[in-house]
């Protein structure tokens, strides 16, 4: 029988794991700041560039941080308190950076050369996928994706119709796919996890 113990500490397990990749993600994400700042420099402008990497290094620092002190905290207790502050943290570490690279498409897609939209297009595609990374906490990988989705969808708005349409489509029909297959992801994650806790 699953009592509340058991649930838990399939939570806490749960946490355990987004915080084990995390750390991978945020580098990750500051890496691709730091690419998209180098080939847009000539074609978008440089205060939003260095603005979008300042401000991704001020959040993948403050995740590294958080992932260091919670990992060993989290290890050792799971009390419902602790593991309700790690997923609050989760939850707005994942939302600032969707909310941050929401404003990517915007000003980067509709740039009139196609070479540059097909990068950014290709970079939120890439950008949408890291929600499987990060999937174990279906709400982390919801706040992350879904501002990044809304963001494209508007810079599409602004790009040569009707390429801008056909592309909206088309990623709406991807990011569609991967929040149902985080959602299962996530169910079967948290039902392995309480499996074993069980056992």
């Amino acid at each position: 029988m699953t009592d509340e113990r058991h649930r838990r500490e399939a939570r806490a397990g749960r946490l355990r794991e987004t915080i084990e990749v995390s750390s991978y993600s945020a580098i990750t994400h500051l890496a691709v700041a730091l690419v998209l700042g180098f080939v847009f420099w000539n074609h978008a402008p440089n205060s939003y560039l260095i603005a979008l990497n300042v401000a991704m290094f001020l959040i993948v620092s403050v995740t590294m941080a958080c992932t260091i002190l919670l990992r060993d905290k989290v290890r050792r207790v799971t009390s419902e308190t602790t593991v309700r502050r790690g997923f609050l943290l989760a939850k707005i570490v994942a939302f600032l950076i969707g909310l941050l690279w929401s404003s990517m498409p915007a000003l980067l897609v509709p740039s009139p050369e196609s070479g540059y939209q097909l990068v950014a297009a290709a970079t939120t595609a890439g950008l949408i996928s890291d929600a499987y990374v990060v999937g174990p906490i279906l709400a982390v990988s919801n706040l992350l994706i879904i501002p990044i989705v809304l963001g494209t969808l508007i810079g599409l708005y602004q790009c040569t119709q009707p390429s801008g349409l056909y592309i909206s489509v088309l990623l709406g029909v991807y990011a569609a796919f991967v929040l149902l297959s985080t959602r299962r992801m996530s169910k079967m994650s948290y039902q392995r996890l309480l499996d074993r806790v069980m056992v």
